[in-house]
């Protein structure tokens, strides 16, 4: 019997009836406690007590319930009322895409944000196997929004989701059961093969099929005839009326083959998007590789060969606008060179200007150097963890060999190499960057030396200095000045683009949020650069190295990195695809639970139990906290980097990297913030003292050191030197000593009371610090750029080192580096790997 406008279903005041569906009915309802309305969806009926059609709406709960994303309609609440289980929704007006026809710019504005919702749910982990029209909501103030997880699975499969608990569908799924709705089902589904996100790409693009259509992508008077169609035929073609651009990226998403498919959400949103940020249009753009002319669907060896998301229609998203006097658009064309599956970390012209060089690691493999020409296949030198530094005017490399990657890039051995191969020439070790004058005859460095990054012309002479990174130095073309990127904070992608002369006076040209590689234009009269004022987007500036404003050449919706500019103007870029996978590991078991929240969603620390975790959403500086098992969804608290969480979980330290830098601190339970007025410049990091008065904090001018803080009085009195830097939870459990790396790059323990500090035995530069033993007598350290990653333990008096257990990551592909955190009795470890994928391209007619 429907439920009555006035009756209660837990706390929540039932209103009307909004629907009656398979699965139940869906009342308008009241939350009287958070005072907004809700939609509640109740198994009633028949349904009520099937096993069956229950365990399927507990699923589509738990499933919807463990993905935060505004593209996705929320769920609040899940329950059981007299025997009745009900699910609390975000309560949301407006229509499926069912029946509705769309322009080629709607699907592609709407496509985008549906795909942003599925990458959200499969960075959760989740599967949702059931896409079509009908769970697809577009509300009343234009936002898509997904519905209905009620086949949703949780995947162990592939993208980095591998270990996931399979218990959404396990004993859902039986072997030759088909999951899904007949003419919106993958090959794969279709054939009862095990899927993964691929799958979920292949209905979307049926979907966005039909939204452009007006019809179904396979129509047929039976069943049979629409499986076997979506199995071995093509859809009727598009027409030329819809933008080439758009057609092949339904294409891409179609293919029988996953493996011929985007290989992830975020690749089919950056092509989405970069539709709707140039418009939209019929002739779309021309790519050397092949004409794209013909039937889009029939030429599955083009779109194959370029893979990995490189696609023809990449092209439309770099269409920028010269913002030149003048006006005028930058009519570039965009040839993908590279299709692997890989870390990309340098791009670079031959003197000839016809040949790229290029290093990368590919599936995880260590990074070797590659030469290669538009149109032919690349060729590997043969080396073994080396990066491409620079290449001379005379033909030789720059390269650093044993490389180790760092958040801010390779640092290695320097050596020197012909293009024609050979034995490496080893010059010096610790090197983070290299770059040959244009004579070809000495190279500029950029040496570690500790805490310090120095930029030496000639080697040995200092001209520029700082206790952050120098990143991609360039030679202006006539050798007076050098470029650079400089990171002032160390780990932080905030920076500025500036110019140092022979005479070691530096100005700074340009600051944003996040700089991606630069390049001096043909003539020297500018430097462009890759950056952006939101870290997920660059755009391609230009700026006068004498100063004053800057010049847009590019605006693009993704990342990208400008590596290199030839004589005749031509440019090398890598597109990025940037994202943290954080994955958990209980106690000994090798299989991991995903916790990854959103895209870039970085782990800070677990409270002492291992029940909470505190992360970071790097997109947008926000801090968040969540179960660490994943059985609920993320709760944000607000602005800024999240730091530490006490032991109890109740409180977290965050700083704000505004323009007034500020501490803050937030309660767990009701989400308030205290800001703290910080006696320190520059806040950096920080923790709590085991006394729960007082917190640690770092920061300083132009070198960082470590204070004590008051919370009540506010006073801070420094106890290390300047150039002092702390990570993990640095303070020993008696609140003591706080372990950190001094000026000299070596780890030594501070006492928080004041005193000399004690150099560290048996610690490694390569080191990070996880944490202290409870008993204040070890040191928990690993290699934030190794995988698998191995934990060791540490006797900080003697030196006496030793290993405690290794994490070995499913996936490892275009690993950067790791964050690792451990709760306090060691039971609980939570790994983010950050993961950064490429693919070269050149351009041309950018200007």
């Amino acid at each position: 019997m429907p439920l009555q406008a006035g009756d209660r279903v837990g706390r929540y005041q039932i209103g009307s009836l909004i629907g009656v569906g398979g699965m139940g009915e869906v009342y308008r309802a009241h939350d009287p406690q958070l005072n907004r309305d809700v939609a509640v969806k109740m198994l009633t009926g028949e349904t009520a007590d099937d096993p069956g059609l229950r365990q399927r709406f507990e699923v589509e709960a738990r499933a919807a319930s463990t993905i935060n994303h505004p593209n996705i309609v929320a769920v609040y609440d899940f329950g059981e009322h007299f025997g009745l289980l009900y699910i609390v929704w975000e309560l949301v007006n407006g229509k499926t895409l069912r029946g509705i026809k769309f322009t080629p710019r709607q699907t592609a504005e709407y496509g985008a944000q549906i795909t942003d919702g599925l990458a959200a749910a499969h960075s959760a982990g989740i599967i949702h196997r059931d896409l079509k029209p009908e769970n697809i909501l577009i509300t009343e103030d234009g936002r898509a929004k997904i519905l209905d997880f009620g086949l949703a699975k949780r995947t162990g499969a592939a993208f980095g989701m591998r270990g996931g608990d399979d218990s959404l569908l396990n004993t859902q799924t039986q072997p030759g059961m088909m999951m899904g709705t007949i003419g919106y089902m993958s090959p794969e589904q279709i054939k009862s093969k095990d899927v993964d996100a691929r799958s979920d790409i292949f209905s979307l693009g049926l979907v966005l099929y039909e939204m452009i259509a007006g019809h179904r992508a396979f129509q047929g008077d039976s069943a049979i005839t629409v499986l076997n169609g979506l199995l071995t035929m093509e859809p009727p073609d598009l027409g030329p009326d819809i933008p080439v651009a758009l057609r092949q990226i339904i294409a891409h998403c179609i293919e029988k083959n996953p493996d011929l498919r985007f290989q992830s959400a975020r690749d089919l949103a950056f092509s989405l998007h970069a539709l709707t940020s140039t418009g939209v249009n019929t002739t779309g753009v021309h790519i050397t590789l092949q004409d794209p002319s013909g039937p889009i669907y029939k030429r599955r060896g083009f779109l194959g060969a370029i893979g990995g998301g490189a696609i023809a229609a990449v092209g439309a998203f770099f269409l920028g606008r010269s913002l030149a006097p003048g006006g005028g658009s930058s009519a570039g064309t965009f040839q993908p060179l590279t299709s692997q599956h890989g870390f990309v970390s340098g791009a670079r012209f031959a003197p000839s200007g016809r040949t790229v060089l290029y290093s990368a690691g590919w599936r995880g493999a260590p990074a070797d150097i590659y030469s290669m020409s538009p149109g032919a296949d690349a060729n590997p030198v043969g080396l073994k963890n080396a990066t491409l530094f620079s290449v001379s005017s005379k033909g030789e490399m720059a390269i650093a060999t044993n490389t180790r990657f760092e958040r801010d890039g390779p640092v290695g051995g320097l050596a020197r190499l012909p293009l024609a191969g050979g034995t490496p020439q080893q010059i010096a070790d610790n090197i983070a960057g290299a770059e040959w004058d244009p004579k070809g005859g000495d190279l500029a460095i950029v040496r570690v030396n500790g805490n310090i990054r120095q930029l030496e012309y000639p080697a040995g002479k200092v001209l520029y200095q700082t206790s952050g990174w120098i990143r991609r130095p360039r030679f202006s073309p006539d050798g007076t000045k050098i470029a650079f990127i400089e990171n002032p904070i160390a780990d932080d992608e905030r920076g500025s683009v500036c110019v140092v002369g022979m005479d070691g006076k530096k100005t700074e040209l340009a600051s944003r949020a996040s700089l991606r590689g630069l390049a001096w234009a043909p003539g020297g009269k500018e430097i462009w650069f890759a950056g952006s004022p939101k870290w997920l987007a660059s755009n391609i500036e230009a700026v006068s190295p004498g100063g004053g404003s800057t010049r847009l050449i590019l605006a693009s919706p993704g990342q990208l990195s400008l590596e290199d500019i030839a004589a005749d103007g031509q440019a090398l870029v890598v597109k990025l695809d940037e994202s943290i996978e954080t994955l958990g590991y209980k106690g000994t078991d090798p299989h991991a639970v995903t916790l990854s929240a959103f895209q870039l969603s970085s782990p800070s620390a677990l409270s002492a139990d291992g029940s909470l975790l505190a992360f970071t959403e790097d997109s947008d500086s926000t801090t968040w906290v969540r179960k660490a098992d994943g059985s609920a969804a993320p709760i944000k608290l607000g602005e800024g980097e999240a730091l530490t969480l006490s032991d109890d979980g109740q409180r977290v330290l965050a700083v704000l990297h505004s323009s007034s830098p500020q501490y803050v601190i937030y309660s767990v339970a009701q989400g308030t913030p205290t800001k703290i007025g910080a006696g320190v410049t520059n806040p950096q990091n920080g923790l709590f003292h085991p006394d729960g008065k007082r917190v640690v904090l770092q920061g300083g001018g132009s070198a960082d050191q470590l204070l004590i803080q008051d919370l009540g009085s506010g006073q801070a009195r420094p106890f290390s030197p300047a150039g002092v830097s702390m990570t993990g939870r640095a303070l020993s459990p008696d609140g003591r000593f706080a372990a950190a790396t001094g000026p000299d790059g070596k780890m030594a323990l501070y006492p928080v009371e004041g005193g000399p500090p004690r150099t560290v035995p048996g610690a490694q530069p390569t080191d990070r610090l996880i944490q202290w033993s409870q008993d204040s007598k070890s040191l928990f350290l690993y290699n934030p750029y190794q995988l698998p990653a191995r934990i060791d333990r540490l006797d900080p008096l003697t030196g006496k080192r030793e290993f405690f257990r290794e994490i070995v990551p499913p996936e490892t592909s275009g690993v950067r580096y790791c964050d690792l955190v451990m709760s306090a009795d060691l039971s609980i470890v939570v790994l983010g790997l950050h993961r950064q994928l490429g693919v070269v391209e050149l351009v041309q007619g950018l200007r």
